[in-house]
């Protein structure tokens, strides 16, 4: 468990450093720098509901419903509007 929390860490000091310091990147895709954030908001939530309530099974099994609808959704609208932009750029 100590692994994962400092193997956690460093990325996010990595994320931080590589991701949001830079314009660049966050402008060309900034759906799956929200899809990532929302995803580490979703796994939190997960854990801390999961193990505090009584209603968290209830409450897990909406959360995960929606944890894996939502991002499926966006990334698969991001795929396609990427390859959309693609296609039109080898077509010029």
């Amino acid at each position: 468990m100590f692994i994962s929390l400092a193997l956690n860490n460093a990325l996010w000091l990595v994320w931080y450093e590589e991701i949001l310091d830079n314009p660049v990147v966050l402008s060309e895709n900034g759906v799956s720098i929200l899809s990532f954030e929302f995803l580490s908001l979703y796994l939190h939530t997960l854990l801390a509901v999961a193990f505090v309530s009584a209603e968290g099974k209830v409450i897990l099994a909406i959360l995960s419903a929606f944890g894996w609808l939502l991002p499926a959704i966006l990334t698969a609208l991001y795929a396609g509007l990427r390859a959309s932009a693609s296609m039109e750029e080898t077509q010029q």
